[in-house]
Order: structure tokens, then sequence, then C-alpha cells
């Protein structure tokens, strides 16, 4: 067992005001940024007609539950 297993890692999931990052014009349903930390970086994840991505690595990036998940929550308020 590593401390990995004892301390979840912590995810950070900040929503982006689609419409004044992609216009007005764009199909874009929402947009959050994801980081992860144990990771550098960040993820951009959408969700548009085509459903949850993340930019850079797809519908299966763990980015893409978490930025969901966020959603759900969200819309319970």
């Amino acid at each position: 067992m590593s401390q990995f297993d004892l301390f979840p890692e912590r995810v950070t999931v900040e929503p982006v005001d689609a419409r004044a990052a992609a216009g007005d014009r764009s199909r874009v349903k929402a947009i959050y940024v994801v980081r992860f930390e144990r990771q550098s970086g960040k993820h951009q994840v959408f969700h548009d007609r085509h459903g949850w991505y993340c930019a850079d690595h797809g519908q299966g990036c763990p980015a893409v539950e978490a930025a969901k998940s966020k959603a759900r929550r969200s819309k319970a308020d």
C-alpha cells in the first residue's frame, strides 16, 4: 500500500463561460478546466453536440468524469 492509496488525489474543476470562450455562435454547452494534484498541466473538457471529451485525451480521460460530476452537482444546487 502506498501513500497515494491513503490520501486520494485532489481534483480541481473550474467552469469556464462557454459563450465568452467559444463565442455566441458556438454549439459548446459547457467548458471546464480540470487539474489533478499529482499531474502538471490542465485538461480542457468540453460538452457539445459530440458529447463530453477532453481536448487532448478524448472521451476516456479521467478529467471528463470529474467535469461531468461537477456539472451534475451544479444542477442539483
